[in-house]
């Protein structure tokens, strides 16, 4: 669409096919984060996962030529039978999520969270409280295993 916004001064672009564009940064993050966390063990399996909300194509050609400053092309709306392919392509092809929403809740509201600059200062709450309770658990279990700990000296 960069290319093609930048070089055309029209592009038809279908507004009846419906998705959820994913930036693959947040992808990356959440597979990394559900691997790391230790959360894939035992919840093996198969996933879906994609940002949230719901654009046609058309609409997300119009905001990728927005935001890269492309605004001689002119982007007029098409439906599929306009714009035949050699693959068929769904109307709709939104994500069902619910599985991973589910088994790894915690992760994502991070992940939703990370992705709003405003909420940053929650993400830097559940950061503390972390390290915190990482504290005092290590020292509730040093308290309680002191006899333990004279005995390797």
């Amino acid at each position: 669409m960069l290319r093609l916004t930048a070089e055309k001064e029209r592009l038809n672009v279908v507004f009846d096919q419906a998705g959820t564009p994913t930036y693959a940064g947040d992808l990356a993050m959440t597979i990394f984060s559900i691997v790391e966390g230790g959360y894939f063990a035992g919840n093996e399996g198969l996933y879906h996962f994609s940002n949230e909300g719901v654009a046609s194509w058309y609409d997300f050609a119009a905001e990728i030529a927005a935001a890269a400053g492309h605004d001689k092309c002119r982007i007029r709306p098409c439906r599929t039978a306009e714009f035949p392919t050699k693959a068929a392509r769904p109307a709709y092809s939104v994500l069902d999520k619910t599985k991973i929403k589910t088994t790894f809740q915690m992760v994502m509201i991070c992940l939703m969270i990370a992705n709003f600059p405003q909420l940053q200062i929650l993400t830097d709450i559940i950061m503390w409280i972390a390290l915190i309770l990482t504290v005092v658990s290590l020292i509730d279990y040093l308290v309680k295993n002191k006899d333990v700990m004279k005995d390797t000296k």
